[in-house]
């Protein structure tokens, strides 16, 4: 299930080598990156739901891998003298980067909780960062020539504790004159898939109140995830491709071999509108692993349907199982999402217009002959 890679959101991050006498002492610049403020490392847990837009959650941390090496890029492992950034060693460590200072949006900046200072000439950094940093705690995270790969990742099962797992493009060939003021870019690509329920009514004198909506089915929640890679290494100048994908998919827990997820509702009730608006979505999508949208999978929806009478208001509760494979896209014929895709986004809309207000069509039978009676005046 290869897919062509997704960008969507951007990082600012200052980094550069480390203020240790042992550490690259030899290849450091004299100028050291500073800060406005002391950094500020607040955060104990992941932010939770889908990261939208382009702006990277000050609240987050992400953990970066980083190498020096001497001359233009080459490759992860087959560049000139290739150096652990972070240590100066032969093996690849990490570092988790979390936000300074008071700067938000564009102009925030991250950095490891360690100095770092840049390297001289002729040697170059490379980065490549995984968001957030307490991924290392659901699977097993490596990186090399092909990228990144995490091992056994599952999904929460809990759709509050599910966070928007993300890894960078590599940046590579980073020097002091072109980042030293502005920081090093990195950009983050969405390794899951998020789901969102949205709703929209269209009939008149009745309200509809959505109470729950759960998401179940035979639904993949563990799998590897690979970047997979391609360097061009003798190509001038240096190229790569990737085509990211996930393998390996089990199904792991749930109830007869299928998996509930229940976004929360703000509030616990959402009063549908005559706009077409999302009710769940942020912290409250789904974020399920990139796979094929399984032949079982449905919509289970409890709703309260409040109707305007003469004498009142009548109340009436449904549950209803709705299967996604009856969800039709958009502007098409019958298409049905078929897959859900690494770093797609897919809204599926419940439309609550198959309930006309009852109306009557009043016909007249024709008469029918009974006879002529004549009388005559003489």
């Amino acid at each position: 299930m290869k897919k062509n890679l997704l960008l969507l959101s951007l990082a600012g991050l200052a980094i550069a080598s480390c203020t240790s006498d042992e550490n690259l002492s030899e290849n450091a610049g004299k100028s050291r990156l500073r800060f406005e403020t002391p950094l500020m490392s607040k955060v104990t847990k992941a932010v939770t739901g889908e990261i939208g837009g382009l702006i990277y959650p000050i609240e987050e941390k992400f953990d970066i891998y980083g190498i020096q090496y001497s001359g233009d890029f080459k490759g992860w492992a087959a560049s000139t003298d290739v150096k652990d950034f972070w240590t100066g060693g032969s093996g690849l460590t990490v570092e988790t980067a979390s936000h300074v200072g008071s700067s938000t949006g564009v102009n925030a900046s991250w950095a490891t909780a360690h100095d770092y200072f840049w390297v001289n000439e002729p040697y170059k950094l490379a980065f490549a960062a995984y968001s957030p940093s307490d991924a290392k705690g659901d699977a097993t995270i490596a990186y090399g020539a092909t990228g990144f790969t995490f091992t056994d990742f599952k999904v929460k099962d809990d759709v509050a504790a599910q966070y928007d797992l993300m890894y960078s493009d590599r940046q590579f060939d980073c020097t002091r004159n072109k980042y030293e003021n502005t920081g090093i870019p990195l950009k983050f690509n969405h390794a899951l898939s998020s789901i969102v329920f949205a709703a929209i009514e269209e009939v008149e004198k009745k309200t509809y109140e959505i109470t729950d909506v759960q998401l179940i089915g035979s639904i993949n929640n563990k799998g590897t995830f690979n970047q997979n890679i391609s360097e061009q290494s003798s190509a001038t100048p240096y190229t790569e491709t990737s085509e990211p994908e996930w393998d390996d998919l089990s199904i792991v827990g749930g109830t007869d071999g299928k998996i509930t997820y229940t976004p929360e509702i703000e509030n616990g009730l959402y009063t549908v509108t005559g706009a077409n608006d999302e009710f769940t979505g942020g912290k409250s999508a789904i974020l399920p692993i990139p796979q094929d949208v399984p032949a079982d999978a449905y919509v289970k929806l409890s709703y309260t349907v409040k109707t305007e009478l003469q004498s009142g208001v009548k109340v009436d509760n449904y549950t209803k199982d709705i299967p996604l494979s009856e969800f039709i896209v958009t502007g098409t014929e019958g298409d049905k999402i078929e897959e859900w895709e690494i770093g797609y986004r897919y809204v599926y809309l419940i439309n609550f217009g198959g309930s006309k207000k009852i109306f009557f069509v009043p016909a007249v039978n024709e008469w029918k002959t009974g006879g002529t009676a004549v009388y005559t005046i003489k």
